[in-house]
């Protein structure tokens, strides 16, 4: 899988899946605090990073997130279509974060599924936290 950084001035261009994907995570976790319009204030005030995952050049994920001052990259939104590996999904992002010189990688959810597949991947638990 490899990461697609979408400048702010081209989020329009791919708004259409964003929104697809940002509807599903909301079927999934009704407990979601942004809305359409925050996320798509956000992403075009570059006040996040928007990558899209491309697997066999078409995008089949993205993730928006953005470094911390400790050097943690806090992953805000992320959604990766079903049948695609969530480890390749979760090894790009971890590998763009570095890229940014961050240490970690976390984030912060109500799905209770996370409880049984972040370890595996290996996050441990404060927030969810892996170090890169």
């Amino acid at each position: 899988m490899t990461p697609y950084l979408v400048p702010p001035e081209e989020i329009d261009r791919f708004w259409s899946f964003l929104e697809h994907g940002l509807e599903t995570v909301k079927l999934t976790d009704e407990t979601v605090e942004w809305t359409l319009e925050s996320v798509n204030n956000t992403a075009k005030n570059g006040a996040a990073y928007t990558v899209l995952g491309v697997k066999d050049d078409v995008a089949v994920g993205f993730f928006m997130g953005y470094p911390q001052p400790d050097g943690a990259f806090f992953v805000w939104i992320a959604h990766l279509h079903l049948g695609y590996d969530l480890g390749e999904g979760i090894d790009m992002l971890a590998s763009f974060a570095k890229d940014l010189g961050c240490t970690r990688l976390i984030f912060g959810t109500n799905r209770r599924g996370w409880e049984r597949i972040a370890r595996k991947y290996g996050f441990r638990p404060t927030y969810w936290e892996k170090a890169l």
